[in-house]
């Protein structure tokens, strides 16, 4: 009987050992595999990678909108530098940015390019302005009235806009990225607001660069929907926004690559507002960027 027994746990040994063994190379075939899938996924995006412009709003001259001690054009920056580092791991996208994200200063590219290239800006704004009177008197582009009145912008404002729109014109960029926070005009500026959530815009349909810039934005307004919600402001309540006005998204017909201006919240918002909150808020809002682009150019 006890030998009976010690052949048996012998047998059981000899079996464990082999199932154990068994899901060793199993497991080892499967990493192997996934390698080499991964390898020949990379070897066919590496070689064409969607090349991203990450535009944070503003800059020294014009900070954009201001809440107590905290402006625009940080936190802008501060939000650029999350979403840039996320597509800078990933080979799929060639990611640039317009201003250095520490000094807020234009990038050594962009500086060069706006000094260099003065007169060919000036020039582009010129006949793209001109192009889109032809259109507007010929009846071949609709006037429409914006939904949404903006500030209007400063002279050396336009200059740079249209300059980041010809320079990723001649660069070839799929995506144009603007980075932006809301606010709006209130008695007590340092009060906190009542309106919240994100808003997007995008060109007027009736613009070239309209079908793949509304692809974009739905991917964003899917993605951002998951850690924030959209804005209560009425006119905003659409979440996507159609523009024919904003330099950002293509005015007069001066950008023909896709283009999407986000306004992540308002700047008044406590968790873009406080410091603290600021550090976890702005990574979730950076990763749902980073997705909803995956979403959009490889799913």
């Amino acid at each position: 009987m006890v030998k009976k027994i010690k052949q048996i746990l012998e047998i059981l040994i000899i079996i464990i050992g082999l199932i154990f063994f068994g899901f060793i190379v199993l497991t080892a075939s499967a990493k192997k595999y996934t390698e080499v899938i991964s390898s020949e996924y990379q070897s066919t995006y590496v070689a064409n990678p969607i090349s991203i412009l990450l535009v944070s709003g503003h800059d020294h001259n014009s900070y954009g909108g201001k809440f107590r001690e905290l402006k625009e054009e940080q936190l802008t920056r501060e939000l650029a530098a999350e979403i840039f580092d996320l597509l800078k791991k990933d080979n799929r996208f060639k990611v640039t940015t317009t201003r250095d994200f520490i000094t807020g200063q234009y990038t050594e590219d962009f500086a060069t390019y706006f000094a260099g290239s003065e007169a060919q800006i000036i020039l582009f704004r010129q006949e793209v302005r001109d192009s889109m009177k032809k259109f507007l008197a010929s009846g071949v582009i609709l006037k429409e009235e914006p939904i949404i009145s903006h500030n209007p912008v400063t002279a050396d404002t336009s200059f740079r806009l249209y300059g980041i729109n010809k320079w990723a014109n001649d660069n070839e960029i799929d995506l144009a990225l603007h980075i932006h926070f809301n606010d709006y005009p209130r008695k007590d500026m340092t009060a906190f607001g009542k309106y919240t959530g994100f808003s997007l815009y995008i060109p007027d349909k009736q613009l070239a660069n309209s079908v793949t810039s509304r692809g974009i934005a739905e991917d964003l307004y899917d993605r951002l929907q998951t850690v924030s919600a959209t804005s209560t402001f009425p006119l905003e309540s659409g979440g996507i926004i159609e523009s024919q006005d904003l330099i950002a998204v293509g005015a007069n017909g001066s950008q023909t690559h896709s283009s999407v201006l986000i306004e992540y919240g308002y700047i008044y918002e406590p968790k873009y507002y406080l410091a603290d909150k600021r550090q976890k808020s702005l990574p979730l809002l950076a990763r749902a960027t980073y997705r909803a682009l995956v979403d959009y150019f490889y799913n």
